[in-house]
């Protein structure tokens, strides 16, 4: 008894080690791969559109995860699209769209995927795929039949027999219809849908403008008529689109009054007549202004326009809500499908 369990025990414990190896080998390989790869078609033809699926069942141990990109595939397969979204089990996964311009079998290889978790970072490694060529004309030879020519009689009585039943099933079928589906009438063209032009902020134009100007004098030195020219009509403008007068084609005397029968503030509104009245020195009296006076004077503007945006909010959001108020019956009958 003693000598057969002394022979039995080095069996045992070789036994659970194999097994204990076992499980932790095949608990170490299910670990070491969450990753699968497949294809939409095995087989391909020359200029198919192909997909590849690379799933990560183990995503959610992993901080983030790195796919493939479109350097990890070359020639004869072409990248064209991916999208990176989550499978019916709920695991990452990547789609992308490859196109086939080989002229034989190849071989989709190299790929693999990274799991980042902290300071780690796994590499794993994807299965080649083989995917064989197809190729359509060699199909079409294999199956196109060998066969000899014969010459045959022709009769023209069956022929005369099937025209003049078709004739008649024709003339049947246009009688059905005609009585029993009559056309129905034809909907009448709809105008063209065109988006409604964007609102453009009046106080926003101004700044443009003295953009513009400010890039002139950086660019040389203006000439004097062109430039105040442009500051007295940036100014107008704004009037025109905000206080709705004529601006533009107005005296600054006219200007002066309608903006006081609208009770602009008396100190913006004499910071303002001032600089009307001086571009209208440099235009009518042709007063000479140096590149320094125009930066002064463009100055001014800038911060007669920051007034402005303060002063004038309620009327700018007016605007605004006009604007929208006009173009909303048409965005909405542009978005409605038939």
């Amino acid at each position: 008894m003693k000598s057969f369990t002394t022979s039995f025990l080095p069996v045992l414990y070789l036994t659970c080690f194999l097994v204990s190896a076992e499980l932790l080998f095949s608990t170490d390989q299910a670990w070491s791969q969450p990753v699968r790869i497949s294809v939409s078609d095995d087989s391909l033809r020359a200029g198919q559109l192909f997909d590849v699926y690379i799933v990560f069942e183990g995503s959610r141990e992993f901080d983030s995860i790195i796919f493939p990109d479109s350097s990890a595939f070359s020639d004869p397969f072409e990248y064209r699209s991916s999208a990176i979204g989550l499978n019916a089990q709920q695991h990452d996964s990547l789609r992308t769209t490859l196109q086939f311009f080989g002229s034989s079998t190849d071989t989709l290889s190299g790929m693999f995927a990274l799991g980042i978790r902290e300071a780690d970072t796994l590499l794993f490694d994807l299965p080649d795929i083989t995917l064989f060529f197809k190729s359509k004309l060699a199909e079409e030879e294999e199956l196109r039949p060998l066969k000899p020519i014969f010459s045959f009689g022709i009769s023209l009585l069956p022929w005369i027999i099937g025209i003049l039943l078709l004739t008649v099933l024709l003339g049947a079928a246009w009688y059905i219809k005609k009585k029993y589906f009559p056309p129905k009438p034809e909907p009448k063209p709809q105008p063209a849908f065109e988006p409604p032009p964007p609102f453009i902020n009046p106080i926003d134009s101004l700044s443009d403008e003295i953009t513009a100007l400010r890039g002139m004098l950086k660019n040389g030195d203006p000439d004097d008529d062109v430039f105040y020219v442009r500051l007295g009509d940036a100014i107008r403008a704004y009037f025109e689109r905000v206080y709705d007068f004529p601006a533009l084609e107005q005296t600054t005397r006219e200007v002066t009054q309608a903006l006081k029968s609208r009770k602009l503030e008396e100190q913006l509104l004499q910071r303002t007549v001032k600089l009307l009245q001086d571009c209208d020195m440099v235009k009518f009296a042709k007063t000479g202004r140096n590149r320094m006076q125009m930066e002064e004077d463009l100055s001014r503007l800038e911060e007669l326009a920051s007034l402005f945006r303060t002063n004038d909010s309620r009327l700018l959001m007016q605007l605004r809500l006009e604007h929208e108020r006009k173009y909303k019956p048409q965005t909405e009958a542009g978005g409605k499908t038939t």
